[in-house]
């Protein structure tokens, strides 16, 4: 487990077969993507990759990265207020 990490809102810009760009609004004002695999979000959101630009997220992060390398998302989740669909 990463003491550095914060949970923070994630929004799908975009769903590839394999890779998803997600912006992190608390991260650079989220200008800049970061990546996770499609599937896991597929999973956690019940939806498909079709469906995913624009859903909203929870993920673990490192918010004092400076690059996005460091930013080591993990743990995806639903807003405790959203439902799968």
């Amino acid at each position: 487990m990463d003491l550095k990490a914060q949970r923070t809102e994630a929004v799908v810009v975009r769903a590839g077969m394999y890779t998803a760009h997600l912006s992190l609004p608390a991260w650079h004002k989220g200008a800049i993507t970061v990546t996770a695999p499609t599937s896991v979000l597929c999973e956690v959101t019940g939806r498909n990759r079709a469906e995913l630009p624009g859903a909203s997220l929870t993920v673990a992060v490192c918010l004092d990265a400076v690059l996005d390398s460091d930013l080591h998302p993990h743990d995806w989740q639903l807003p405790a207020c959203n439902s799968p669909r």
